[in-house]
């Protein structure tokens, strides 16, 4: 299956696409990036939900390096904390049914999403009230595989410098509204940077192909021969001064981008 993800921004050269291609047997996915750095060498993740574990491999490396998908484990300590705290106007409203989306069933509704975001950067913070309009179309067909759950837990893997509970909030909020698997998604957003939050930011979300055929189960394992390092066995928190010190400046830089020159 294949998904596509795309921002505009509004301000040229800050715009952008980014294609998924994923394959799924039960309760394992594996996907790759098409067109970035890591699938030029052939690298893939594979998550395995009923085990727990994410598989990131390295083909020239003969390498794959593992670690727990469990929400709120990290093998190295998060530089930037992002905290989201969803606010009273939050709502979802029932638009009907939707048109098909690659010969299955849709229902659309409206997601407004007023939020607080909380960032933090070693001693740095600040806070921006943030506000979102999404309009979803979504299948109740058990049949279709949710793939963003996986390239959630991955954005969280291995080697990230940061930790949110952005995902588990909105989820939290949302409840039970709506049952399915979003099959498009667009939205518009307000953007931090712009003065008075005025500059919207339009983005989506689609999935653009979905096909059924046999898979080799072994495409789902560690290679055989590979040497796998097993992250989970790292004790929480272990990293070089020097990574950190690295790092903690791309996060001062990254909140920068998120919190502009200003901060409460």
């Amino acid at each position: 299956m294949g998904a596509t993800y795309s921002t505009d921004s509004g301000i040229p050269g800050h715009n952008a696409t980014v294609t998924v291609r994923a394959r799924v047997l039960k309760d394992k996915i594996r996907f790759t990036m098409p067109g970035t750095a890591a699938a030029a060498f052939g690298n893939y993740t594979i998550v395995d939900s009923a085990a727990g574990t994410v598989a990131k491999v390295f083909p020239k490396g003969n390498l794959v390096l593992l670690w727990s998908s469990k929400s709120g484990i990290s093998e190295t300590a998060p530089i930037i904390k992002v905290e989201v705290h969803v606010g009273p106007g939050y709502a979802m409203e029932d638009l009907g049914g939707g048109e098909p989306i690659l010969g299955h069933a849709t229902h659309r509704y409206r997601e407004t999403l007023p939020y607080e975001t909380h960032v933090t950067v070693g001693g740095d913070s600040c806070t921006r009230h943030l506000r979102t309009v999404s309009e979803l179309w979504v299948t109740p067909d058990s049949g279709v595989p949710d793939i963003e759950a996986p390239i959630r837990i991955n954005a969280n893997g291995i080697g990230s410098i940061a930790s949110s509970n952005a995902f588990k909030t909105i989820a939290e909020a949302r409840g039970s509204r709506i049952r399915g698997v979003v099959l498009r998604r667009t939205t518009t957003s307000t953007n931090p940077l712009a003065v008075n939050n005025s500059l919207a930011i339009h983005s989506s979300w689609e999935i653009t192909e979905l096909k059924r055929h046999a898979i080799d189960a072994s495409e789902f394992e560690a290679p055989s021969g590979y040497k796998v390092n097993d992250m989970r066995k790292m004790a929480p928190g272990v990293d070089s001064s020097v990574r950190r010190a690295i790092a903690l400046d791309s996060g001062r830089s990254i909140r920068k981008r998120l919190c502009g020159n200003g901060g409460v």
